[in-house]
């Protein structure tokens, strides 16, 4: 299997090492690591958190599978918004590393500022939204129909988790279901949004 483009990055090199510089835990009982977002493409790690795989999930694991897609939802609003504006990043950028990152700077800035500036730049139209009495995500944001196809990132050589990813893993499932609990994500179960 082919390497996916993120395993070639400093960025992750430094993830797996541990020198990412990332803040400290959540001075918490639970003592919850920062950790990004991820799908099944990615191996799970101690700063990665993934959906609990497969239909025969517990009852507190699909809580945390609801929370997890919630979270990336968000994220998939930002790049979804970033892409249909920005077609550069609709394919590869041939370009140096250092170059890219210029680009995926002056993209971020240039968002910012247009978010600030001006009213037809992402308007209430442009992103999904949340149902404020069900709490049910819409997914009928603008940049679904503007954003091209871009293609799936490979799914990642899995590997056998090491035991503080699941601890992490775990740590996070127990806190959506206890302290970081919403009284609504019951109800979401219950009618099989989650």
């Amino acid at each position: 299997m082919a390497l996916s483009t993120i395993e070639h990055t400093t960025f992750y090199k430094k993830l797996l090492a541990g020198t990412l510089d990332l803040p400290n835990n959540y001075e918490t009982e639970e003592n919850l690591n920062f950790s990004f977002l991820a799908d099944d493409a990615f191996a799970l790690h101690n700063h990665v958190l993934k959906p609990y795989p497969g239909s025969g999930v517990t009852h507190e694991e699909r809580i945390f599978n609801y929370r997890l897609a919630r979270g990336r939802n968000v994220v998939e609003n930002a790049f979804g918004l970033l892409t249909s504006r920005f077609r550069v990043l609709h394919t590869a950028i041939n370009m140096s590393p250092d170059n890219i990152k210029k680009v995926v700077l002056a993209i971020c800035s240039l968002h910012n500022f247009l978010r600030k500036t001006s009213n037809s730049y992402a308007s209430n139209k442009t992103f999904d939204k949340e149902d404020t009495n069900t709490h049910e995500i819409i997914n009928n944001g603008d940049w679904r129909n503007e954003a091209a196809d871009i293609t799936e990132i490979q799914k990642l050589v899995q590997r056998n988790a090491h035991s503080d990813s699941k601890i992490n893993l775990n740590n996070h499932k127990k806190f959506y279901n206890e302290k970081g609990k919403v009284d609504w994500q019951e109800e979401m179960l219950q009618k099989g949004k989650a």
